[in-house]
């Protein structure tokens, strides 16, 4: 559903005539199976904001980079944002955002994969294997499901809210969240509306071994459950929990001022005393992300990585 496109590393990139105003950026969104070897997203918001005075129609500069053995490497530079990165098993990473498509990531090279009639701005994607792949968004709220190579629109119930995060234990037990508070299950043939416990905005799905899932929002929201039900986690914060990292059989929520595991069994475990506002899984560890700032934690110490613009 779509054509190809090449992204490279020079592509849409306009002169700079002066030093923009920031010498580091934030990252986001990362994937990868281990510590050795992972893509991640970066923004930089002042660089974005001399742009904007330029030309009111910049949208949102994104860089794509990966890390491997430490050592980080560019990948493309693209004139939109990219919300979400995933890496499927043969470790080819796929990307959403305000492209209208969805990026492939194999190495160094990136191309974009066009998609007609997109209803919204892509928040998510999430998949099973090489075979299914799933893909949410807002504005309008929408869900995608790529199989054997063919994307299609999954039918959302009415009325339902802006999508922002998409996981699940295999492709017919998968879960979206809202930024109502909705709780949205796909069986594999249709999607409907859970009983949610809440109305806030939720965040992140991500599964937990034994075929429960763990969901996070706004106000130090963390449930556990499934379609059988949900249940509150106390997390002591009442901090947006943007976003939640799968970790040693369970999963990790990052606050101001530390890192934490939970396994659904005991209570939210203290991890490290380092604080930020994003965390990533990457299998071996997880990424904190703080406002210009990043470091790897596997279990022992920290490590910082390189964000510099």
């Amino acid at each position: 559903m779509g054509a190809y496109m090449d992204w490279d590393q020079t592509m849409a990139r306009p002169p700079i005539k002066a030093a923009p105003p920031a010498n580091r950026m934030v990252f986001g969104a990362a994937a990868g199976h281990s510590s050795s070897e992972f893509y991640v997203v970066g923004y930089c918001h002042e660089l974005d904001e001399l742009e904007i005075a330029r030309n009111p129609a910049h949208e949102e500069f994104t860089w794509i980079y990966r890390f491997l053995n430490g050592e980080r490497q560019l990948v493309a530079r693209l004139p939109q944002r990219v919300n979400d990165l995933w890496m499927n098993p043969l470790g080819i990473v796929f990307g959403v955002g305000r492209p209208r498509g969805v990026l492939e990531i194999t190495g160094l090279k990136c191309t974009q994969l066009a998609l007609d009639n997109l209803r919204g701005t892509f928040s998510a994607i999430w998949g099973t294997g090489e075979e299914h792949l799933f893909a949410c968004g807002s504005h309008d709220s929408f869900l995608l499901y790529r199989r054997s190579g063919n994307w299609s629109d999954v039918p959302l119930p009415e009325n339902a809210g802006g999508l922002w995060s998409i996981a699940g234990a295999n492709e017919r037990d998968v879960y979206s969240v809202s930024d109502q508070g909705e709780i949205l299950h796909f069986d594999g043939r249709q999607v409907v509306a859970l009983d949610s416990p809440t109305t806030r905005w939720l965040t992140c799905v991500a599964p937990i071994p034994g075929g429960r899932i763990c969901i996070s929002g706004y106000d130090g929201i963390l449930l556990y459950g499934n379609q059988q039900g949900w249940r509150f986690v106390n997390t002591n914060t009442d901090e947006p929990l943007l976003n939640l990292a799968p970790y040693r059989g369970g999963v990790c929520f990052v606050t101001q001022d530390a890192l934490w595991w939970f396994d659904g069994i005991s209570a939210p475990q203290l991890l490290a005393r380092q604080g930020g506002r994003w965390v990533n899984g990457l299998g071996d560890a997880v990424m904190i992300v703080d406002y210009e700032s990043a470091w790897l934690f596997d279990g022992a110490g920290l490590v910082q990585l390189d964000t510099a613009l």
